[in-house]
């Protein structure tokens, strides 16, 4: 798939040649995965773990120059192929860079990243009717979706902007006193005071994997609010779990009290750059009086952070309570997109 000098749009008159660039469908593999990992802007959600859950609707594309791959994408496809839609449990996709040589200066590589994104948007918009994806948090430059049709009659991409919480968690060491880690002096006050309430509550947290346990909690917290899980959405939750478990990227952390009752799970998936908070849940009586909810993700930080683990992404906050909770330990506050398009 390439693009004519007459479908340069905001381009046009010769700013820029993008014609040494071309399109090409892949195959989400395990040669994917790697592109993926290898990627600044790849993350688990751009993965086969995560991808196979939608089966046949997975499109992937590299975008090549020569014999080099300088990008890709994975999108999900309906219409019969005619259409991209986005899924929540994907939370971050988009444009995905390769590697770029080091040799070239900072300026060199951005123009060059201006060029691939511009070539990508024409050739996915000739590609299909509707576009609908969310960009990863270190996917800066957002004008070629912007600039579509720039100065033209036409439709435009509509860009809305998201914001999860990124955490460094490699300060924390193994039973360091508290009042000692960086990490929890970050947090908010009350977040500090019921870290401090959960241990005094002896509160255990276990790193284990258990799908039932999960799920029954999962449900329950839903119940308890009046509300039930659409048993596709079960299915592709659950899926999506036993997938990367069996790729070895799956993380569970379950909250007791000190009679034994879970009161929270937390469940993280984890590529090579960071660990993601996937889900959670809690029975709302033990929670409220042990204060699991908080001491699950505090002690999954510290477990995640034993095992090298030097980044959380929150995942998400971008509602009121769900914000408030996430930020209150200390993160970053960064923000994602979400980019759609109707031709």
């Amino acid at each position: 798939m390439t693009i004519t000098d007459n479908d340069k749009h905001f381009y046009r008159g010769r700013m820029m040649d993008l014609s040494d660039y071309r399109l090409e469908r892949g195959t989400p593999d395990s040669a994917w995965d790697a592109f993926v990992d290898r990627s600044p802007q790849g993350t688990l959600f751009s993965q086969t773990p995560l991808l196979n859950v939608f089966g046949d609707a997975v499109a992937v594309w590299y975008c090549l120059k020569g014999n080099d791959i300088k990008a890709g994408i994975a999108l999900l496809e309906n219409e019969g192929g005619k259409s991209c839609y986005r899924s929540g449990l994907l939370v971050y996709g988009g444009i995905i860079f390769g590697s770029f040589d080091i040799k070239q200066g900072i300026a060199q590589i951005r123009s060059e990243q201006f060029r691939i994104v511009s070539f990508m948007v024409e050739a996915l918009v000739e590609r299909y009717a509707s576009l609908a994806f969310t960009t990863a948090p270190s996917f800066e430059d957002l004008r070629p979706f912007l600039w579509h049709n720039y100065g033209f009659d036409g439709p435009k991409f509509q860009v809305q902007p998201r914001y999860t919480s990124l955490l460094a968690i490699s300060p924390l060491a193994p039973d360091a006193p508290l009042d000692e880690s960086s990490v929890y002096r970050a947090c908010n006050k009350s977040r500090r005071q019921e870290i401090r309430y959960a241990r005094r509550s002896n509160v255990i947290t276990s790193d284990k994997i258990d799908h039932d346990l999960f799920k029954n909690l999962y449900l329950a917290t839903f119940a308890e609010q009046n509300l039930t899980v659409p048993a596709d959405e079960q299915h592709a939750i659950l899926t999506s779990l036993r997938g990367l478990e069996d790729a070895g990227k799956l993380r569970m952390f379950f909250a007791e009290d000190n009679q034994g009752n879970v009161g929270s799970v937390a469940a993280f998936g984890v590529d090579g750059k960071r660990a993601y908070y996937l889900f959670g849940a809690n029975d709302r009586t033990v929670a409220a009086q042990h204060h699991t909810g908080t001491a699950v993700l505090w002690d999954a930080f510290q477990l995640l952070a034993q095992a090298g683990v030097a980044e959380i992404d929150l995942e998400g906050v971008n509602s009121p309570e769900r914000g408030y909770f996430k930020l209150s330990f200390g993160g970053s506050l960064t923000s994602y997109y979400a980019v759609s398009y109707c031709g």
